[in-house]
Order: C-alpha cells, then structure tokens, then sequence
C-alpha cells in the first residue's frame, strides 16, 4: 500500500499506462484513530477584508471554486470544489484506471476535514527551500534507518519549533 494525495492520480496514470492494474481505497484507520475525521489539502481562497475590490475578489473565488469552469483546468485525481464538477461522469471516469475515483468522494463524505496548513508550513514539513529536513525528512530517516524514533523525534522538535517560533510569537 502506498499513501499518497489524488493529485497524484494523472503521475500514476502516465507512469504505468494500462500495463499495471492499480486501485485507491479510504486509508485505514488504527484502533485509536477515528472514521469520522479525514486529513485532507484542500485548495483555499480568501478574501483579505479590506480588499479594495469585494466584488471582484468573490467573483475569482467562485470561478477558481468551480463556477464557470471545466475539468480541463483540474488535474486529473484532484478533487474539484464545485460539487457539480466532482460528480461530473469525466471526472469519475470509470475506463480510465484507478476505475472507481468515487472512492475519494465518498471518503469524504460527512466527514469533518483536517489539514495541516499553517505558516510556515511548507519548511516544517520539508518542502521548497527548507533549512532542515522537516517532519517528512524525519519520517524518512526513521523508515531508512538513519536515525532512531528518539533521535528524530529529537531533532524534528528542535527543527520545527525553530520554524515555528518566527512565525509564532
């Protein structure tokens, strides 16, 4: 098994072709865990309140939430925010592989979403231009073996609370 978003669907898709008979499934869920929460990346928009153009500013955020637009803009495994989009039959297309993509609405279905955006996010997880290996870098060296659960779980802490106290005073 292999976790990973549904933005990664279209990757899969170009990468295996039809030679590799591949699926997607809810990610389980561990004896102290709850079915009812979901992590989740959602795409965001806000409008800063003292914009000087409102009603400009909420004609971007309905269009770049669905209104208006096509799934040509999506890509593939992404999961639009216009429900209409998302339930569109090119969008769970089921001839094109994984074959059943109403697994990533209906595992969201009711469900309350967490995500974990915050400033500074993408140094604290280890993406872009970050100082330390962030927490996937951590998760890593510990699947590697190149440091021990208390090591990383030591050095990860010093890291991120490093990133976090600029952003957080």
């Amino acid at each position: 098994m292999w976790v990973d978003g549904s933005w990664f669907v279209d990757t899969i898709r170009k990468t295996v072709g039809d030679d590799f008979q591949w699926g997607m499934t809810s990610i389980p869920v561990g004896p102290n865990g709850s079915s009812d929460v979901i992590y989740a990346w959602p795409d965001s928009y806000s409008i800063a309140p003292n914009t000087k153009n409102p009603e400009m500013a909420w004609k971007f955020c309905r269009y770049v939430a669905g209104e208006g637009i096509d799934l040509s803009t999506y890509m593939a495994g992404k999961i639009p925010s216009c429900k209409a989009l998302a339930e569109n039959s090119s969008f769970v297309d089921s001839n094109q592989q994984p074959g059943d993509q109403m697994t990533l609405l209906r595992g969201m279905a009711g469900k309350a979403m967490k995500t974990s955006y915050t400033q500074g996010w993408s140094e604290w997880r280890g993406y872009g231009a970050s100082e330390t290996l962030g927490l996937n870098g951590m998760i890593d060296a510990i699947l590697n073996g190149d440091l021990t659960f208390s090591d990383a779980l030591q050095k990860g802490t010093a890291d991120i609370n490093k990133i976090l106290s600029r952003y957080y005073k």
